[in-house]
C-alpha cells in the first residue's frame, strides 16, 4: 500500500463513459495498448506516460497530464513552475505511512494554493485512515478530522483493504466507512471531490467491478491501482482491461 504503480481514477458522472486518471510504469509496456484503446480526450495521464508512449500525446491535451508528488520538496517544485494553460489542473500529494502525515499535508496544501494555479489533491496512506490489516480499519484513530478540508479540492480514500476476497462483508463495510468520511469532509467543503480506491494487487476484476458499482453513489470516482512491486496477484494487462471495459465497454 506504499505506492501506486499504475493508477486509474474513474469519475462516475457518467457511468457508461467515465473519466480516468492513469499512471503506468513505463517499463510495463503491455499496459500501453490497453490504455490507448480506452483512453479518451477527457481523461488524465501521467507525464511519464506521455513521454514514454507517443500515441498518448495524440489523444491527451498537455493540460491533462499529472504527477504524484511523494515528498514536500516535489510539491514545492511543481508549485514553483510557471502557470500556463498546459499546467496540470491538480497537484497531488501522496503521503506514505511511517511518518506523521497531518503536518506534511497541511504544508502541502498551503504550498499548492499559494501558487494560485492548481487545485490541491491528497492521497493519504491507508494507515492514515486507520488501516491495520486486511478488512480492518479503525476511523477512531485516524487524524482525518484534523485536516483543513476547506483547502482540499480532491481526496482519494485508500479503503481498498475492504475489497479483498477474504472480507466476508467487505463491500458493506466499505460503504459504512466511506459514509462517515464523506459526510464529514463534505460538511466542511461541499465542493470537494472524493474518490474511493481499489487495487488489482489482491482483488480479482469481478470483485472490483462489483465494488465500484456498489460504491458509486457515495463518491465522485474511483482510483484503481496496479502495483508492479512485491506481490501483485491480479496485475495483468488483461485484468486491467476487464475492469476498464466494464465501465467503458466501447473503446473510442
Amino acid at each position: 500500500m506504499r505506492s501506486l504503480a499504475i493508477l486509474v481514477l474513474a469519475y462516475t458522472a457518467h457511468a457508461a463513459t467515465p473519466t480516468f486518471f492513469l499512471d503506468a510504469p513505463p517499463t510495463d509496456r503491455a499496459v500501453f495498448p490497453v490504455i490507448e484503446k480506452y483512453l479518451q480526450p477527457s481523461d488524465f495521464i501521467s507525464a511519464r506516460d506521455l513521454a514514454a508512449d507517443l500515441a498518448l500525446r495524440r489523444i491527451i491535451d498537455p493540460s491533462h497530464q499529472f504527477e504524484l508528488a511523494k515528498t514536500l520538496r516535489l510539491v514545492q517544485s511543481e508549485a514553483a513552475q510557471p502557470c500556463t494553460k498546459t499546467s496540470p489542473q491538480t497537484i497531488w500529494y501522496h503521503t506514505l505511512a511511517g511518518a506523521p502525515e497531518t503536518p506534511s499535508i497541511a504544508t502541502a496544501l498551503h504550498t499548492i494554493h499559494a501558487a494560485n494555479c492548481h487545485q490541491a489533491g491528497i492521497i493519504p496512506s491507508a494507515q492514515f485512515w486507520g488501516y491495520s490489516r486486511v478488512c480492518e480499519y479503525n476511523l477512531a484513530v485516524s487524524p482525518y478530522q484534523q485536516i483543513d478540508w476547506t483547502l482540499v479540492d480532491r481526496v482519494i480514500i485508500q479503503g481498498e483493504g475492504f475489497l479483498n476476497p477474504a472480507c466476508r462483508t467487505g463491500i458493506a463495510d466499505y460503504q459504512k466507512f466511506l459514509a462517515s468520511i464523506v459526510a464529514f469532509v463534505r460538511a466542511r467543503n461541499p465542493k470537494i471531490a472524493v474518490y474511493a480506491h481499489a487495487s488489482l494487487r489482491f482483488t480479482p476484476p469481478p470483485l472490483i467491478i462489483h465494488g465500484i458499482q456498489a460504491l458509486s453513489d457515495q463518491v465522485d470516482g474511483f482510483l484503481l491501482s496496479y502495483p508492479r512491486y512485491g506481490e501483485h496477484v491480479y496485475c495483468t494487462a488483461e485484468n486491467l482491461e476487464a475492469v476498464l471495459k466494464a465501465f467503458r465497454p466501447v473503446a473510442p
